[in-house]
C-alpha cells in the first residue's frame, strides 16, 4: 500500500502540464514580458544592461524593470546573472573549456567577476564544481534495487498512474468552454494584380469559393482600372460588373484622379440600365471602395476630390493608404488630425511600400511569431495615435521558414493559423494576393504561379467563416461558439517554435471533454487534418515538377480536387473517457462535435 501511495505521488510530480511546457519554452507565460525574456535568452553571451535591452526592444527602463519585480519575483540584474550561471553549469559539464573562456564567451568583465558570482549561488568555485563527482552533485540518496516480481508490479503501477494523469491533469481541453471573445467586423482583401487575375476571379467564378454569408470579403483591384480599357472587351466588362451587383460583392479601386471615379461609375451605370428596378432593389448591397494614396496627393487635393463625390450614384466607401505616414511619421504626425476630420471607412498600411516588411530591417533571420508581435508597426501607430482607426494591412509577406528556405508560410496550417489570428488581435483587416506574384511583392497567396491551391487557399475560406464566430483562444487551440456544433481548432505549436519540416518529432498528445460531467455522453464527431500529408500540394506533387510543366486549367481543377483536408467521422462516447488526439508535426485539426 506504501508503495503505491509513493508511486503515486511520483507520477503526479511527473506529469508535466503541457500548457505550462509549452508557455515556458516560448515565454508567453510571462505575458507582456515574452519578447524581453526571448531577447535576453537570445543574446546570454552579451553584456545585457536595463538600457540596452530597453532601447534595442523600444520600451522604458522603468517600466522593464517594473516588470521583472512584478512578473519574474527578483529584479533585471539578478535575473541576467542566474541565467548567466546556469548557462556556465551546462557549458562546465558538457565541454572542457576554461574557466576564462567560459567568463569571456558568457560576457563577464573578468573571470574572478564570474568565480566570485558562482560560489555565491554554489557555494563553490566553478572547477570544484566541475571536479564533483556526479554522485556528489545530485541529491544523497540511497538507492534500493528492485528484484523479481517487483520490478513488473512497479511498472504496471507507474503506467496505470501516469494514463490516468493523462486525462485528469490541466493539459485536457473542455469543448464546452464559455468565456468567449465578441468578434469584431474584420476584412479579408483578396489582391488582384493583373487584368487576367480579374477575369478568373470573377468570369471564371473563383470570388464564389471564398464568400459565405456575412463575409467581409473586399476584391481590391490593383492596378489602374482605367487602363483596362484596352485589356478587356465591352462585354467582360459588363459580365464583371453584373457579377459584382448580383453577388453583393465588395470591390476596391486606387483613385489617383477624379477620372477613375467617373469611368467607374459609368461602368456601374451601364449594368444598372440594363437591370429593372425590381431586380436592382434585390441586389443593393454591394460595395465600391475608393482608395485614394497619400504618398500621390496632398490631403487637400483628396478632400476637394471627396467633395466631388458626393452625388455618385454608387454604394462607396472611401479608404486612404498612408503607408507614408510610417517612414517619416515625425514629419507628417501634424497630418493625422486632418485625416481623422475626413473620416474614412478605413486607413490603409501596404507592407510592400514599407522600407522593410514590418519595419523590421533584416528580418530573414527571425522566428515568424517574433515578427507577428507587429513591434515597430504597433509603435508607429500608437505615436501617430491612430489605434482606434480602422487599419487594414496589405500584402502579408509568405514568410520563408528560418530553418528550411524551400518552405513557406502559404503551405504551413499551423503557422498560417498562427499569423491569420495575430492579423486578427492587430487591425481590422489584412490583405493576400489570389496568386504567387513575385514581380510586386512575395505576399501570401491562395495559389502559386502555376495555378496549384495551397494550404492557405484551402484554409481561408475556414478562417473566413469563423472569424465572425465568438471565440475562446488558448495557446494552441481556439473554440468557436457555434450554433449546431462544438468547433474546436488545434494545431502543432513544435513548428511555430522550430520552423523547420522534420518527421522525427513524436506526435503530442491532446485530451478533449467536457468542463459539464452533465454534457458527457456519446457524440457524432467530425475531424478534418491539414498537415504534411494532406491538404498539402508538396505531398501530391513536388515543386520541382510544378515548375518543370506548364498545366492546364482542367487538370488544375481535377488536382484541386483531390487537394483536401483528411476528414474522419466517428463516434466518441465522453462518459467512458476523453477524447484523444494524437497530434503530428506541422499539422492543424478542425474537430466538429455535434450538440445535442
Amino acid at each position: 500500500r506504501k508503495l503505491q501511495d509513493i508511486i503515486k505521488i511520483i507520477a503526479k510530480e511527473a506529469s508535466m502540464d503541457k500548457k505550462i511546457a509549452q508557455n515556458q519554452y516560448r515565454y508567453a507565460y510571462y505575458g507582456d514580458l515574452r519578447d524581453e525574456l526571448e531577447y535576453i535568452y537570445q543574446n546570454v553571451n552579451q553584456r545585457l544592461t536595463l538600457k540596452s535591452v530597453a532601447d534595442k526592444l523600444f520600451v522604458s527602463k522603468s517600466n522593464l524593470s517594473s516588470q521583472f519585480h512584478l512578473l519574474m519575483g527578483m529584479g533585471f540584474k539578478k535575473y541576467i546573472d542566474t541565467l548567466k550561471i546556469g548557462k556556465s553549469i551546462e557549458i562546465l559539464l558538457t565541454t572542457d573549456s576554461t574557466i576564462s573562456n567560459i567568463s569571456e564567451h558568457l560576457g563577464f568583465s573578468s573571470s574572478s567577476t564570474y568565480s566570485k558570482m558562482f560560489k555565491s549561488y554554489m557555494d563553490i568555485t566553478p572547477n570544484e564544481y566541475r571536479n564533483l563527482s556526479k554522485y556528489n552533485k545530485c541529491l544523497m540518496l540511497k538507492p534500493e534495487p528492485l528484484v523479481g516480481k517487483m520490478v513488473q508490479e512497479v511498472k504496471e503501477i507507474i503506467l496505470n498512474y501516469i494514463e490516468h494523469y493523462k486525462n485528469h491533469l490541466t493539459d485536457v481541453i473542455h469543448i464546452d468552454e464559455d468565456k468567449f471573445e465578441t468578434p469584431k467586423l474584420f476584412q479579408t482583401v483578396i489582391q488582384i494584380n493583373t487584368y487576367t487575375e480579374m477575369k478568373l476571379v470573377f468570369l471564371e467564378g473563383i470570388f464564389k469559393t471564398l464568400l459565405n454569408k456575412n463575409s467581409q470579403v473586399v476584391f481590391f483591384i490593383m492596378p489602374s482600372i482605367l487602363k483596362s480599357k484596352n485589356t478587356m472587351s465591352e462585354e467582360e466588362k459588363f459580365t464583371i460588373i453584373k457579377t459584382i451587383i448580383e453577388s453583393d460583392l465588395k470591390i476596391a479601386f486606387n483613385i489617383n484622379d477624379i477620372e477613375t471615379t467617373y469611368f467607374v461609375e459609368e461602368a456601374f451605370m451601364s449594368v444598372f440600365r440594363q437591370i429593372s428596378p425590381n431586380e436592382l432593389s434585390n441586389h443593393n448591397n454591394y460595395e465600391v471602395h475608393f482608395v485614394f494614396d497619400l504618398s500621390l496627393m496632398e490631403i487637400r487635393t483628396i478632400y476637394r476630390m471627396i467633395l466631388k463625390l458626393h452625388n455618385i450614384m454608387l454604394n462607396v466607401k472611401l479608404g486612404l493608404n498612408i503607408t507614408c505616414l510610417f517612414e517619416k511619421h515625425s514629419v507628417f504626425k501634424s497630418l493625422v488630425s486632418q485625416i481623422k476630420r475626413l473620416k474614412f471607412d478605413s486607413l490603409i498600411i501596404d507592407n510592400a511600400n514599407l522600407s522593410s516588411p514590418y519595419l523590421m530591417g533584416e528580418s530573414d533571420e527571425l522566428l515568424l511569431k517574433n515578427i507577428l508581435h507587429f513591434k515597430n508597426l504597433k509603435q508607429v501607430i500608437n505615436e501617430l495615435d491612430i489605434e482606434q482607426e480602422k487599419l487594414i494591412f496589405l500584402n502579408v509577406e509568405n514568410h520563408k521558414l528560418l530553418n528550411n528556405k524551400e518552405r513557406d508560410l502559404s503551405n504551413s496550417a499551423p503557422l498560417i493559423y498562427k499569423t491569420l489570428s495575430a492579423l486578427y488581435h492587430n487591425f481590422d483587416g489584412f490583405g493576400l494576393n489570389i496568386f504567387d506574384n513575385h514581380h510586386t511583392f512575395n505576399a501570401m497567396h491562395l495559389y502559386d504561379k502555376n495555378g496549384f491551391k495551397t494550404t492557405l487557399g484551402l484554409i481561408l475560406e475556414k478562417f473566413i467563416e469563423y472569424v465572425s464566430k465568438p471565440k475562446y483562444e488558448n495557446s494552441y487551440y481556439s473554440i468557436f461558439d457555434i450554433e449546431n456544433y462544438y468547433c474546436l481548432v488545434i494545431y502543432d505549436w513544435r513548428v511555430i517554435e522550430s520552423e523547420t519540416i522534420m518527421s522525427n518529432f513524436e506526435d503530442s498528445q491532446v485530451y478533449i471533454n467536457f468542463k459539464n460531467n452533465v454534457l458527457n455522453d456519446k457524440y457524432l464527431i467530425v475531424i478534418e487534418t491539414l498537415d504534411e500529408n494532406s491538404g498539402n500540394i508538396n505531398h501530391l506533387i513536388s515543386k520541382e515538377l510544378r515548375d518543370k510543366y506548364e498545366w492546364n486549367p482542367s487538370l488544375l481543377s481535377k488536382i484541386d480536387n483531390y487537394l483536401k483536408p483528411a476528414i474522419e467521422i466517428k463516434e466518441h462516447n465522453f462518459s467512458d473517457n476523453s477524447l484523444n488526439i494524437n497530434v503530428t508535426f506541422n499539422a492543424l485539426y478542425i474537430i466538429k462535435i455535434g450538440k445535442k
